[in-house]
């Protein structure tokens, strides 16, 4: 019942007759408001989705491991019913710059910050809020976690801390292509530090 009725809120213009029927199915189907609420949200960010499928953006060539994780962590983040909840889990581990496409760490960069200003998120206008640049890549991020891949059968945990372990290994690269220094040896100890407690937590999960 809610995935025909879903479509047929979503068209309802007007707020009040809007709540009175999502407070109405809510009821029916017996889980909360911000559940239907939710349900709608996700259904206009597909049919956005479709609309925005010709617009051109910086996307990445391929999906590694890495740029998946990355994009999957990142959804489930948003599609949760409690960002804000989430989010302390997700960013007590992690740091934006930590995500490997550009678009992703200055969505999550803006997501830290806003949600370190103001202590809670409302995720569709923060949506609404980003840049022409960055709202085809939140829409794709947002989605994701919907999609059928193998991801969903891992836990967020596990792959938290593998993206930490990618950025680490991508700190060393970039370190050891650069002129040998003393503060670079430093950089390099202390990052292959970092790394090898990052592999032994990973071995644990």
């Amino acid at each position: 019942i809610g995935e025909e009725i879903i479509p047929m809120i979503e068209k309802i213009s007007n707020p009040i007759v809007r709540t009175f029927y999502m407070k109405k199915l809510a009821s029916i189907l017996e889980v909360s408001e911000n559940t239907i609420e939710n349900l709608i949200f996700q259904l206009k960010r597909k049919k956005k989705q479709l609309s925005l499928n010709k617009i051109k953006y910086n996307k990445p060539v391929e999906d590694s491991r890495e740029l998946t994780i990355d994009k999957y962590v990142l959804s489930v983040l948003f599609q949760s019913e409690d960002p804000n909840n989430i989010y302390r889990n997700v960013f007590e581990i992690l740091k934006p710059e930590y995500f490997l496409h550009p678009s992703y760490e200055k969505i999550s960069r803006l997501f830290f910050e806003e949600i370190e200003k103001n202590k809670k998120v409302n995720i569709n206008q923060f949506g609404q809020n980003l840049s022409d640049e960055l709202q085809p890549v939140f829409d794709e991020i947002f989605l994701f976690a919907s999609t059928d891949h193998n991801l969903s059968n891992e836990s967020l945990d596990r792959l938290i801390h593998e993206i930490k372990k990618y950025y680490f290994k991508r700190e060393i690269k970039k370190i050891l292509r650069e002129e040998e220094s003393l503060e670079n040896k430093k950089q390099l100890v202390e990052i292959s530090q970092n790394l090898k407690e990052v592999e032994k937590k990973l071995i644990s999960l």
